[in-house]
């Protein structure tokens, strides 16, 4: 009611205004002819010389009273004082002639524009130095975080990569000339997906590391980030009964192809967990991922250069993690790398390259790892670029032998009748002692020689193109559980040893399989029959045949024959694979350089180095840090600092919304990825608060 009663009056208020118009318009048409004429009555006369004295000595003076009534309230009362006068001003663009480097136009100089319709000339004078570049605004984007207060972690960031476009999609405004947008960007909630001027910002993290490289088998791949917080945020976690879960993170690999995302993962983040041995006292939480990488996942190398078209390069392989749109970016983006941990377990992983002292053998096929005629001191040397370029922790060979010996006695059994003493044999035959139960032939003497601990193995590693000894030997068979048959599958297992191979030789390694012949300089490990002397009797076989074939020669020895020695057994392989498990550390802080390692900033507009062997921050945040809440990026072309260039700022009229507090703004300029504050000196403003009224912004832009 009380509304329609206000719209009622203010129609019949605007109707008496009328009226008296028309009213004053038609008396003045109908009066003004009486003035001028003699013959109208004496009354009259009186009448019009009075209107006429008052329209000329009163009126002016009464028509003043409210011009008084109000100067005495504004001045006396209110006690404010009038503004000086201030001149015009204009902006003017200037375009260079083709060719030219640029110009200055000095402070005070007189600028006169053409005659306008009413002939009239209008000269302005320059307010301070003007420098003429030819730097142009090549690219405008914004960013904008929607969170209205610190602990609300559930709004999302926004990013618009073309910011002066319509709908910030990089298309053209329908009309230039009435085209605008958002400096900072805008809230989005409550636009249509459809109308949106900024999108879900693209955020994440990328990790280089040759603990990376996955050349095939069955692997597990952990990463432990240990975080600090760079101040009290436990608010943030208040409440929330998932922080974070799988979903809200996506992981990607690069392969030979491009990225390849793993799908079945598993991310957890623990909140003040137990201190240990590992954990730095000086963490606040743990962010935790489980990557299963299956055997049939293409290999995981570095990124190959023509691939790298979103502006990352490096010698190592790489993981990528990107943001989801559910992903409560603040509650991480005070979270600082205390140290990384990367743990890579695989098992079933073929070898890539194979040798014996004779020259390179083929792994698809059985062959005979210490050759056909077997010494002591055959090596064999096995290659592969994945596990043997990381510090392991254990390394386990899975051989599976072809056709062992499955004498009861094991191989002492099998080469029982190798270095007979026949003198004993015959003194056994003499004396009556009966063949065993089962046998053929009384017992032969053993020599020891051939017992299956005395197979022993000594393993080395390549490492600085020398040949390292861990000074450790290992049994080179293994017997069944019930007997001392030759088991056929053997774990050779090599634990708690020094296998510090350099990890940069993990650097740039592709699916080539490594060659011993090209002297490497690590990628191999050898493993070399130190012992029985005598190795597996090629070199004795033929001396205890002819022995034994002379012993039964003699008449004498016809009715007791010594047994022929067995041929020698030459050790075959039917398959041979290797498992292994690494770790590799990475204490982000205690200051200090990495050279095996390289940690990228996923930003909404591109990758930003944050560490690599020339670049070591005092704090590495796990995500990209924005401490805004609205940002504005200017991209320049054609300029050469040092150099000084101003920007001319256009503002819709009566657009900014403000609830009395202006936000302060911070300039800053990109120095190899960083950004760097300019010097107060360094910007100047034509008018004391931009973005709100047009106004030009001047940069001193120094060398860096």
């Amino acid at each position: 009611l009380e509304a329609h009663c206000r719209v009622l009056l203010l129609k019949t208020a605007d109707d008496f205004v009328d009226v008296i118009e028309i009213f004053r318009s038609f008396a003045q048409e109908r009066l003004a002819p009486e003035f001028v004429t003699p013959d109208h009555a004496p009354q009259m006369g009186l009448m019009y010389a009075f209107w006429e004295l008052w329209e000329k000595y009163h009126q002016p003076v009464y028509n003043l009273l409210p011009y008084r009534h109000g100067k005495f309230y504004i001045e006396e009362v209110l006690r404010l004082q009038p503004k000086e006068e201030e001149p015009d001003h204009a902006y003017i663009a200037y375009e260079l002639i083709p060719g030219s480097l640029g110009s200055k136009i000095p402070a005070h100089s007189v600028l006169t524009t053409a005659p306008g319709p009413d002939g009239v000339i209008h000269a302005f004078t320059t307010s301070h130095d003007q420098y003429l570049t030819t730097a142009k605004v090549a690219d405008i984007k914004t960013l904008c975080i929607q969170a209205e207060k610190e602990e609300d972690t559930t709004q999302p960031i926004f990013a618009s990569l073309h910011a002066d476009s319509l709908y910030g999609k990089g298309l053209p405004f329908p009309d230039p000339a009435q085209g605008s947008w958002y400096p900072f960007g805008k809230n989005q909630e409550g636009i249509i997906e459809s109308e949106r001027f900024m999108e879900p910002a693209r955020l994440g993290f990328v990790l280089g590391s040759p603990q990376l490289l996955s050349l095939g088998g069955q692997a597990i791949l952990t990463l432990n980030f240990y975080l600090q917080d760079t101040e009290d945020v436990n608010i943030r976690f208040q409440g929330l009964q998932e922080p974070l879960s799988s979903d809200m993170l996506r992981v990607y690999l690069s392969t030979a192809e491009g990225w390849l995302e793993i799908g079945d993962k598993k991310i957890q983040l623990i909140d003040s967990p137990c201190e240990s041995k590992h954990f730095p006292s000086e963490s606040d939480r743990m962010l935790v991922m489980e990557l299963p990488i299956s055997r049939s996942f293409p290999p995981v190398v570095p990124m190959p250069a023509n691939l790298s078209s979103e502006g990352i390069s490096s010698e190592f392989p790489l993981l990528k993690v990107e943001v989801t749109p559910s992903f409560q970016y603040l509650m991480l983006r005070k979270s600082t790398i205390r140290r990384i941990e990367v743990e890579m377990e695989v098992s079933h992983l073929q070898l890539s390259s194979l040798y014996n002292d004779y020259g390179p053998l083929d792994e698809t096929q059985t062959f005979q790892p210490f050759g056909v005629l077997t010494s002591q001191g055959a090596n064999i040397y096995i290659g592969n670029a994945e596990a043997f370029s990381k510090p392991l922790e254990s390394l386990d060979l899975h051989i599976e032998w072809m056709d062992p010996p499955q004498n009861p006695e094991g191989l002492e059994g099998y080469y029982r009748s190798y270095n007979v003493d026949f003198e004993a044999y015959k003194k056994q035959h003499r004396a009556g002692i009966s063949p065993e139960i089962g046998g053929t032939q009384p017992d032969l003497p053993s020599t020891g020689k051939y017992r299956d601990e005395t197979y022993q193995l000594e393993m080395a590693y390549l490492s600085e193109y020398g040949w390292k000894d861990t000074s450790s030997s290992h049994p080179l068979f293994e017997h069944t559980p019930i007997s001392q048959k030759i088991h056929t599958q053997r774990v050779l297992s090599f634990h708690d040893l020094p296998l510090q191979f350099d990890t940069r030789h993990g650097k740039s390694q592709g699916t080539e399989p490594l060659r011993l012949e090209e002297n490497p300089a690590g990628g191999f490990i050898r493993l070399q029959l130190v012992t029985p002397p005598e190795a597996f009797g090629h070199k004795v076989y033929p001396l205890a045949l002819a022995e034994a074939i002379r012993f039964n020669a003699i008449k004498s020895n016809e009715n007791h024959p010594a047994p022929l020695p067995l041929e020698p057994y030459t050790p075959t392989i039917k398959s041979l694979h290797l498992s292994y498990k690494s770790t590799l550390h990475y204490d982000f802080g205690k200051r200090g350089q990495h050279s095996d390692v390289e940690f990228f900033h996923l930003s909404p507009f591109g990758y930003q180095t944050a560490v690599n062997s020339d670049i070591y921050p005092a704090q590495l945040f796990l995500f990209p840090h924005f401490t805004h809440k609205g940002n504005l990026f200017i991209g320049l072309q054609d300029i050469q600092p040092p150099a000084h260039v101003d920007l001319l700022i256009q503002v819709e009229p009566d657009s900014f919304e403000a609830d009395g507090h202006v936000p302060p703004i911070e300039w800053q300029y990109l120095v190899d990825d960083e950004w760097v504050d300019f010097h107060p000196n360094s910007v100047t403003m034509d008018r004391e608060v931009a973005f709100i009224v047009d106004s030009v912004i001047g940069f001193d832009l120094p060398s860096d």
